[in-house]
């Protein structure tokens, strides 16, 4: 049971902690019956999934976690991609995390470990397509330690628990299926890459780059939320750009986008059966309009 691993960590850590690590029978509790309690109540395939639990390396860690990882990815909490039930330092709520390995961070860019292991964080943030209801929020581990920060800058999303109200055994299991499918999401997000090769472009991104992107989600916000304009059927003069930068841009009409997608009844002109996901705002088939014939100056 879920629930019943989270409980016997947060209500047991901080009592055992002060007592010897070796031998201690919560360290071995976290390292293999959480584990398997998790993987038994959420019925996962241990062809693709391995979960781990550790209470630390020889001595107790200030976060103790239990992870998720998708074997075509990682199968140490040290790089790559997973999902990780991250334990405050105090005991008082965990968080179901999608978060990545903070030592490759570390080992790769020393002093800067931090702020990449953000920018592939907000990087994936942008990407994800199915995160509705999950949490964007930083977390807050209550740590003072390295490995603490860096869990807490390698967080891409999540759900948090409190230790005084944890959920039903059927609201967890339901919420580490959703994770599992957004952590699915981003995973597919790689092409065909590695998550090092993914990291690896993903820094290789000018800051403006990842600004403009998360600009164009939230615009997309926008259209679905606009009330569809009705554009007159004749010739319509070029509107006047605007500036940023010193260099000329045109305003994207949200109303006009959604007139377009009202227009075609929410299908691709392109191809008419290529359907994607529907639109939680809309309740119709998720579309983005483009320009018929690019602007430029």
């Amino acid at each position: 049971m879920i629930r019943e691993a989270l409980m016997e960590v947060l209500g047991g850590y901080i009592d055992r902690k002060n007592e010897s690590f070796g031998g201690n029978m919560l360290a071995a509790y976290l390292r293999q019956s959480a584990s398997g309690q998790i993987e038994t109540s959420a019925s996962l395939d241990r062809s693709k999934y391995l979960v781990s639990g550790s209470p630390g390396q020889g001595v107790w860690a200030e976060v103790p976690w239990i992870c998720v990882f998708d074997r075509s990815v990682t199968i140490t909490a040290q790089k790559g991609l997973y999902l990780v039930y991250l334990f405050r330092a105090d005991m008082t709520g965990v968080y179901l995390s999608l978060n990545q390995g903070f030592t490759f961070f570390k080992q790769r860019f020393g002093r800067d470990a931090n702020s990449r292991i953000s920018k592939v964080a907000e990087f994936a943030r942008l990407s994800l397509d199915s995160s509705s209801g999950l949490s964007f929020d930083p977390i807050d581990l209550r740590g003072n330690g390295s490995l603490a920060s860096g869990y807490e800058d390698g967080h891409i999303c999540g759900i948090y628990y409190g230790s005084d109200h944890l959920p039903d055994e059927g609201r967890l299991v339901d919420d580490l299926r959703v994770m599992i499918g957004v952590y699915s999401e981003l995973i597919g997000k790689f092409g065909g890459r590695t998550y090092e090769q993914f990291v690896s472009d993903v820094l290789s991104l000018p800051i403006q780059a990842i600004s403009e992107e998360k600009d164009d989600v939230e615009y997309q916000r926008r259209v679905a939320q606009a009330e569809p304009s009705v554009t007159p059927r004749q010739p319509i003069e070029k509107p006047t750009p605007s500036y940023r930068n010193g260099r000329p841009y045109w305003p994207r009409d949200p109303s006009k986008a959604n007139e377009a997608m009202v227009n075609v009844g929410y299908r691709c002109e392109a191809d008419p059966n290529h359907l994607t996901f529907v639109s939680e705002v809309t309740g119709e088939n998720f579309m983005e309009c483009h320009h018929l014939i690019p602007i430029k100056a």
